[in-house]
C-alpha cells in the first residue's frame, strides 16, 4: 500500500530502519545458512536503495515489496518467537502480509489486525461437552469479532462455535458480516441464519448450513445472492416456492427442499443432486421428478447413509430406477455406506446391468469394502462391459476413497482386487489408507 510523502515520511524512515536492523541483527546469526543469508543480503540491499530514494526523493513512498518484507519477517519470526514490541509493531502496519495463526489464545489487537487482512476465515472452536454454557450470551462467544471491518475476507467457516439461540439473536437484531463485501463462501456449521443479513452479502456463492431454515428465509437466500452455484442445507421448514437461477450443486439430505421447486425451471443449472437413502427423501426425491420432463442438466446423483437414527431406509437399488429420468447422467456417488449394502447393491446391477445406462463413472467416499463387496463390484463391471446391445455407457472411472475413516483391520478395500478392476476400467482410483488411519491403528499396536 502506497505510503504518501506528506504524511507518513517520518513513518517510513522509522520503517526502513526497523527492516535495516531485522536484516543486520540475522546477518550477524552464524547459524544462518548460506541460501538464507543470500537472501537476506539481497533484501538489505533493496532496503538501503530505498532508503537512499526516500531521502533524494520528496514524491510518494512505495512500501517494500511483499516477497521482501515476508522474507523479513519469516527469518526473524524463525530466529526469535518472541520479537520486540518495535518488530512485531512494523509487521501489523503491512496490510499486503497474508498470515495464517493457529492458536490458543491471541491477544485483542492481534485477532483486530487478522480479521481486517484475512483473506480466507476458519473459526474452530474446540471445548469439552460438560464445559458447554447452558445458555451463552452473544457477547460471549466470539461471534462479535465477526462485526468487525473485513474487506478481504472471502471465505468463512465454523465449526463447533457456540451461539446463542435464535430468538435472543433476534431480539438484538445483531448481525455479522455485514462489513465484508468480498464474502464468497460461508458455512455457518451450527451458527444461526438469523445472524447474517443476506442483502449485505451479494457476491455469496457457496453457502452450507447444519440448522434448520424456514421457507422465507431460503426465499431470503434466493432473491439476495442471484450467483450462488453450492448449497447445503439440512431441512426446510414451512417450504415456499422458490428459483436458483445459477445453482449447479444441491446438497439437501432428507429431501425436504424439493417442494420449493414447482419444476426443472426453478433449477435451469443444476448438475449434482446429493441426498440420503432415507425412506422419506426417497418418497420426496421420486415426487420432486416424477412426471417432470427438463432434467437433462444434472449428471450426477450422490447418496449419502442415512444415520442410525433414522427409521427406515431404502435400497440403494431402488436410486438406479429413478436414473431414466436423468438422461445425462454420467456419476454415481454413495457415501459412508457399510459392506454389506455395496456388496448388495452391485450384486442386484449385475442382474440387471442395463439400468442406469448412462452412468460412466462410480465413486465411493469413505464405504466400508470387504471381499465379497469388492468381488460383487468387479462382477458387474464385467457384465456391463459384455454388453452387446449399443445402448450402454461404458464405465470409465471408478473410485474409492475410504480417507483413512474405515478401520485398518476390517472393511478396506483389497488392493490386490485393484489390478483385476484396471482390467475392465480405464481410471481406478484406490484410497484406502490415508497416513492418519497407519498412525492410529499404530498406536493401539504398540
Amino acid at each position: 500500500m502506497p505510503l504518501q510523502h506528506s504524511d507518513t515520511v517520518v513513518q517510513a524512515e522509522r520503517e526502513l530502519r526497523l527492516s535495516a536492523a531485522v536484516l543486520h541483527s540475522l546477518l550477524s546469526d552464524a547459524c544462518l545458512a548460506p541460501e538464507a543469508r543470500f537472501r537476506v543480503s539481497s533484501a538489505l540491499n533493496n532496503v538501503q536503495s530505498a532508503g537512499h530514494r526516500l531521502a533524494r526523493h520528496s514524491g510518494p513512498f512505495a512500501a517494500l515489496p511483499f516477497d521482501i518484507l515476508a522474507e523479513i519477517f519469516k527469518l526473524w519470526t524463525a530466529a526469535d518467537t518472541r520479537p520486540d514490541d518495535p518488530i512485531r509493531n512494523l509487521q501489523l502496519d503491512y496490510a499486503a502480509l497474508w498470515v495464517s495463526d493457529t492458536d490458543a489464545y491471541l491477544e485483542s489487537d492481534v485477532i483486530a489486525c487478522l480479521l481486517a487482512r484475512a483473506r480466507t476465515l476458519d473459526v474452530h472452536w474446540r471445548m469439552p461437552a460438560e464445559n458447554l454454557p447452558l445458555d451463552v450470551a452473544f457477547e460471549d462467544t466470539v461471534l462479535p469479532l465477526l462485526i468487525a471491518h473485513m474487506p478481504l475476507l472471502e471465505e468463512v467457516a465454523f465449526d463447533g462455535v457456540v451461539a446463542p439461540d435464535d430468538q435472543k439473536l433476534l431480539a438484538n437484531s445483531i448481525k455479522i458480516l455485514t462489513l465484508c463485501p468480498r464474502v464468497r463462501t460461508i458455512d455457518l456449521h451450527f451458527v444461526p441464519f438469523c445472524l447474517l443479513d443476506p442483502p449485505a452479502l451479494s457476491r455469496v456463492e457457496t453457502f452450507n448450513t447444519r440448522l434448520k431454515l424456514t421457507g422465507d428465509q431460503l426465499s431470503e437466500i434466493a432473491t439476495s445472492w442471484p450467483t450462488l452455484h453450492t448449497l447445503t442445507v439440512s431441512h426446510i421448514l414451512s417450504p415456499v416456492p422458490v428459483e436458483f437461477r445459477c445453482l449447479r450443486t444441491l446438497r439437501n439430505r432428507d429431501a425436504s427442499i424439493f417442494p420449493c421447486f414447482l419444476s426443472p425451471a426453478s433449477l435451469p443449472r443444476l448438475e449434482t443432486v446429493e441426498i440420503c437413502n432415507s425412506t422419506f427423501a426417497y418418497d420426496a426425491f421420486v415426487t420432486f421428478i416424477e412426471g417432470k420432463a427438463g432434467w437433462a442438466s444434472i449428471r450426477t446423483l450422490s447418496v449419502v447413509a442415512a444415520d442410525w437414527s433414522t427409521p427406515q431406509t431404502v435400497a440403494l437399488s431402488s436410486f438406479l430406477g429413478l436414473m431414466s429420468d436423468f438422461p445425462n447422467a454420467r456419476t454415481l456417488r454413495f457415501q459412508g455406506f457399510a459392506a454389506s449394502t455395496v456388496r448388495d447393491f452391485y450384486r442386484f446391477w449385475a442382474q440387471y446391468p442395463s439400468l442406469a445406462a448412462t452412468i460412466e463413472s462410480l465413486q465411493h467416499v469413505q464405504c466400508r469394502f470387504c471381499v465379497t463387496a469388492a468381488t460383487a463390484l468387479f462382477c458387474f463391471l464385467e457384465a456391463r462391459n459384455h454388453d452387446t446391445s449399443g445402448f450402454l455407457s461404458r464405465v470409465h472411472s471408478v473410485e474409492v476413497k475410504q480417507d483413512g475413516e474405515v478401520d485398518l483391520s476390517r472393511s478396506l478395500f483389497p488392493v490386490w482386487m485393484q489390478p483385476r478392476l484396471q482390467q475392465l476400467v480405464d481410471r481406478v482410483v484406490v484410497d484406502a489408507a490415508a497416513p492418519l488411519t497407519f498412525a492410529r491403528v499404530s498406536s493401539k499396536w504398540e
